[in-house]
């Protein structure tokens, strides 16, 4: 059974070890993690143990994830006692549409972490590429009131500080969490969206710098 804080799920990667054979827990079946060298075998999925298994070293890990091109949001948040924490992140993507549901990771050693934690709701606020001062304001170490002091925000359903001149912004209860290695992984269900009038073109990062999109063939 998956333990609960403060109501949420939290899941966490767990081995019941059975002779030679490894049980996955609260991962998902080999066919579609490419990431578990598993294979069947009499009804059950065996996998390599953790010590004869390679994996890249973190180096190679952050090159590789460096040529991931992704656009850039602010995960924002606000606590009981109104206090408004935010960070900018790449890693950001859908779930599923029934029930509308998106995915951010967080790192543990953000400040803004585990009050996002605490609040049990956030905001993915998709920036355009206008926003590259906004975005470097939310990647540095500044006080997290500093932050908001730039733009104009406001809140939808949850609480949590939308920036009205995102692209668009997903307002989101946390349904589900997970501690993976050194990140929280949030799932959130969106209970209401901003989309701005006029979109414009959204702000990249990929290679260690910003960019911006441009559709194929365009001049």
């Amino acid at each position: 059974m998956m333990p609960r804080r403060g109501g949420l799920e939290v899941w966490r990667h767990r081995r019941l070890r059975s002779d030679a054979t490894t049980r996955i827990v609260g991962v998902a079946p080999a066919d579609d993690n490419p990431s578990v060298a598993a294979k069947q075998q009499g009804g059950e999925r065996r996998v390599q143990p953790e010590g004869k298994r390679r994996l890249v070293d973190v180096s190679q890990f952050k090159a590789a994830m460096r040529r991931l091109v992704a656009g850039v949001c602010l995960v924002t948040t606000e606590t009981a006692d109104g206090a408004r924490h935010g960070l900018a992140a790449t890693a950001v993507t859908s779930v599923t549409a029934e029930p509308p549901t998106l995915l951010c990771c967080v790192n543990r050693a953000a400040s803004a972490a585990l009050h996002i934690r605490e609040a049990g709701c956030f905001a993915v606020n998709v920036l355009p590429v206008e926003a590259g001062e906004l975005s470097q304001r939310f990647s540095g170490v500044g006080p997290s009131s500093e932050r908001f002091s730039t733009g104009s925000w406001i809140r939808l359903a949850t609480g949590a500080p939308i920036l009205t001149e995102a692209m668009v912004a997903f307002d989101c209860r946390i349904t589900q969490q997970m501690e993976v290695g050194s990140h929280f992984v949030f799932l959130g269900l969106i209970e209401a969206v901003n989309l701005a009038s006029e979109p414009g073109a959204p702000l990249l990062y990929g290679m260690g710098s910003y960019g911006i999109f441009q559709p194929a063939g365009a001049s």
